[in-house]
């Protein structure tokens, strides 16, 4: 977990929906006749794969550390993005109204010299990249939790597999 975040939250993030939020509004909604949601949406979200798979020497250069993170924060920060807007398809199912998850704010705020230097470089992108990993998992985290509590409720069990 990144220094200083709460659990459940990132930086200038909103706090993640509490079970029994999402529970009032799934009897809100299953109460009323809709139409089943999107099969898709209520598969796992599985893990992404973020593991730099470039050629490296040993030891590792300062530009080929740079890559490497740099890679990682890029796929986190796709990730986090793409979890993200699942989850919100599967809130507007269950609040039938749009239900904007804020992105997270995983710029680093650290002192840069000018130039940056190579030392700040790989510490700021390890700090952005661990950001958007926590901002993934959480993400990923309450999307499996609405996806188990509408199969649950609904009884739509469709090919789950496990995440």
């Amino acid at each position: 977990m990144l220094a200083g975040c709460a659990p459940g939250m990132l930086p200038n993030s909103a706090p993640t929906a509490s079970a029994p939020d999402t529970d009032l509004a799934l009897k809100v909604v299953l109460k009323t006749p809709s139409p089943p949601p999107d099969p898709s949406l209520l598969l796992p979200q599985g893990k992404p794969d973020c593991e730099f798979r470039g050629p490296l020497s040993n030891p590792m250069t300062t530009e080929e550390m740079r890559m490497k993170l740099d890679y990682e924060h890029q796929c986190y920060r796709q990730a986090e993005s793409i979890v993200r807007a699942r989850l919100q398809q599967v809130e507007e199912f269950i609040t039938v109204r749009s239900a904007v998850l804020p992105a997270p704010d995983c710029q680093f705020t650290g002192p840069l010299s000018s130039p940056v230097t190579a030392e700040e470089t790989r510490t700021k992108l390890e700090y952005e990249s661990q950001c958007y990993r926590q901002a993934e998992l959480t993400a990923r985290a309450r999307l499996k939790h609405l996806q188990d509590a509408i199969v649950q409720k609904t009884g739509s069990v469709g090919r789950r597999k496990a995440g």
